[in-house]
């Protein structure tokens, strides 16, 4: 039944790729992977499920990460809403709002396995746009909460290393999380939780 399930998925999956494929830019792409950035974790990129494609004639610090996900079937209509606006975000403002809240939902639903899937794969295209905004002009502020929530979600998935990472960038950022050890403490605990798991 889960064979089934999967292959029903790949071709909504192949079919949503080849119908937005007639209507977008050239630029926003779906696939079930990550294309390499030279900015971020490789490794990070090839756990995802996000195509980030870059145009070399476009400021990069002015731009959107130009990201299309590949919903699950069963993603309710807030996550839906969310994914939606990720992809007409024409700013990084609304293209960070959209994934502040994509990654919310899926921290608050993570007790289902494709919602925390889903919501780890989120955190590629996430480091990415929040670089972006590090260096540019923007007035937006890193919000502490996402880094969190991504680490708690790729904790539970595994992925000590990515959450480990992400810890990092938070402190790298100077973020806290309003525990009494912060991202120090909470990277620390994902460390000994990798080595008890190797054991």
């Amino acid at each position: 039944m889960k064979i089934i399930a999967i292959i029903i998925i790949v071709l909504i999956g192949i079919y949503l790729y080849r119908r937005n494929k007639a209507v977008s830019t050239p630029e926003a792409t779906i696939h079930d992977e990550v294309s390499d950035r030279d900015d971020i974790d490789e490794e990070l990129l090839a756990s995802s499920s996000v195509s980030i494609s870059k145009d070399p004639d476009v400021d990069p610090l002015s731009s959107v990460v130009k990201c299309q996900y590949v919903l699950f079937a069963k993603a309710n209509e807030r996550l839906q809403k969310h994914v939606e606006k990720i992809h007409h975000a024409t700013s990084m403002e609304d293209e960070y709002n959209g994934m502040l809240a994509a990654i919310t939902e899926c921290y608050k639903q993570r007790q289902d396995t494709e919602y925390s899937e889903f919501g780890a794969g989120l955190s590629p295209a996430f480091l990415v746009l929040c670089e972006q905004i590090s260096k540019s002009e923007s007035l937006l502020d890193l919000k502490a909460v996402s880094f969190m929530q991504l680490a708690t979600l790729l904790n539970d998935k595994g992925d000590f290393d990515e959450a480990i990472a992400i810890c990092q960038q938070a402190i790298d950022y100077g973020l806290t999380d309003g525990t009494v050890t912060c991202f120090s403490g909470r990277k620390k605990r994902i460390e000994r939780a990798k080595h008890k798991q190797k054991k």
